[in-house]
């Protein structure tokens, strides 16, 4: 004996996207903020993924620094280190933010930080170098 279900008012067939929904889902922006945007480009720091974070950059910082430019300033910060054993978050105004960390020394810590800009670009928010 076949068991078929019987058809209940809330049941709807399937119906199958058109192209152009398709095409609305992939231009559909997903808004992240500043500080999710800031928490991604120190948490690639901090994994070593200058590529990455180059791809936060802005356009302007593109323009100004290529990718191999860009790693080697990254790197000559030296806050990779001292990013991982923690830092803080402060917002300035105008969109800059300054991350601050504590680099050990041998016999005692110094206070490093770098201020980097944010700006939104076609509805999301990159980073200026």
């Amino acid at each position: 004996m076949d068991f078929k279900p019987e058809p209940s008012a809330d049941t709807k067939p399937l119906k199958e996207e058109s192209s152009a929904e398709k095409e609305n889902d992939k231009k559909e922006v997903i808004f992240i903020s500043r500080e999710k945007t800031v928490e991604r480009f120190l948490r690639l720091w901090i994994d070593g993924k200058y590529d990455g974070m180059y791809d936060l950059l802005s356009s302007s910082s593109r323009k100004s620094l290529n990718e191999k430019q860009f790693s080697s300033e990254i790197a000559a910060t030296k806050l990779r280190s001292s990013l991982r054993d923690g830092y803080k978050v402060k917002w300035l105004e105008d969109g800059k933010v300054q991350i601050i960390t504590a680099q050990k020394m041998l016999l005692f810590r110094t206070l490093r930080s770098k201020v980097i800009l944010l700006e939104k670009e076609d509805k999301l928010w990159k980073v200026t170098w």
